[in-house]
């Protein structure tokens, strides 16, 4: 098997460039042989669920300066590729001592996000419920209409016919 000495991931032998990073491959990982980018040590952030959530959580990483990057674990940068997706998910990095600050900022935005669609989910629900009240309210006028208003009138023009 072939490794990248910077994300440190796995390749099959045929393999000879890292397609995230694009380091030439080794045929063994070892301490001495793994680089680091920036001369950070990086360490694993966390696993989100595709590329697209990936990008965004670097992009919010980059907008406090802290570098990272996305990495695949063993196929599925492949499957990326391939299918479009990976059920593995995607890595992101960050240098160790930037670890704890971006999982606050991490943390922070995620909760934002939820909050946000809290709100709409919020604002949704009363849109459904003026929606809903409404045409309750166009059935109980039609209800109305039919089971008094059309008798009454039905007993009026019975009583005018009458008279006639």
């Amino acid at each position: 098997m072939a490794w990248c000495q910077r994300c440190e991931y796995e390749y099959e032998e045929y393999v000879k460039k890292c397609t995230e990073c694009g380091d030439e491959l080794v045929s063994n990982l070892t301490e001495d042989n793994k680089k680091t980018q920036n001369n950070y040590e990086y360490s694993i952030l966390m696993n989100v669920a595709n590329t697209m959530e990936a990008d965004l959580i670097i992009s919010q990483l980059e907008a406090y300066s802290i570098p990272s990057y996305k990495g695949y674990q063993s196929s599925g940068g492949y499957l990326n590729i391939a299918a479009g997706f990976n059920y593995q998910g995607t890595d992101i990095f960050v240098p160790k001592v930037f670890l704890d600050e971006a999982r606050e900022i991490v943390t922070e935005n995620q909760s934002n996000i939820i909050e946000d669609m809290n709100a709409e989910e919020v604002k949704e629900l009363e849109e459904f419920e003026r929606e809903f009240n409404d045409k309750r309210n166009s059935r109980v006028s039609l209800f109305f209409i039919i089971v008094v208003v059309i008798p009454i009138l039905l007993a009026l023009l019975y009583n005018l016919l009458e008279f006639v």
